[in-house]
């Protein structure tokens, strides 16, 4: 969890007050007893847990609700992902690409050198050696990222397990770990 207003992680207290007991609750971590940049910033436990219990219960009760609306935009979420995911890929294959094409053009000049005495042979071997080897992981890479890529078009979303889970949970009124999962 974050803060609201800076954004630094909130982290877990525990205290007890002499009037009501347990107080548990959340704080903001660049609070730090007034020394931090942010004023104290903090939620009970007890609120939190019944603010996500109450959002839970919303989103249930739309999904229920607006069932086929829920579908579309699950569907739209997910082909956006999708669409960014095999973008980034791309480009990554891309760059791959390119520098293999580079690595040639470099094991070129470097054996062009050797011939014509400019660098010693000891020094080729090792320098081509480096240079091969970071080819053939490129060639492992570039392989894996057109199999994920030739992959991402055949992926499917599957909301019918998301509207399994919602009406596996429609009448929820307690979180325990595994719902929240």
């Amino acid at each position: 969890m974050r803060c609201a207003d800076c954004g630094s992680k909130l982290y877990f207290c525990t205290s007890r007050d002499s009037a009501d007991g347990r107080r548990d609750h959340f704080v903001c971590s660049n609070y730090k007893s007034s020394t931090g940049s942010c004023q104290i910033h903090y939620i009970r436990e007890q609120t939190l847990y019944r603010r996500v219990l109450e959002c839970v219960q919303q989103t249930l009760t739309y999904v229920r609700l607006f069932r086929d609306d829920f579908t579309q935009e699950m569907l739209l979420q997910d082909e956006a992902s999708r669409k960014a995911e095999l973008a980034q890929k791309r480009k990554a294959l891309s760059g791959a690409q390119k520098r293999m094409e580079d690595l040639d053009k470099i094991i070129q000049r470097l054996y062009e050198d050797s011939v014509l005495g400019r660098l010693s042979e000891m020094r080729f071997q090792k320098l081509s050696a480096q240079y091969e080897m970071e080819q053939e992981e490129i060639r492992q890479l570039s392989a894996a990222l057109e199999k994920e890529i030739a992959e991402g078009f055949e992926q499917v979303s599957d909301v019918g397990q998301s509207l399994q889970l919602a009406e596996q949970y429609s009448e929820i009124q307690e979180l325990d770990a595994s719902t929240v999962k």
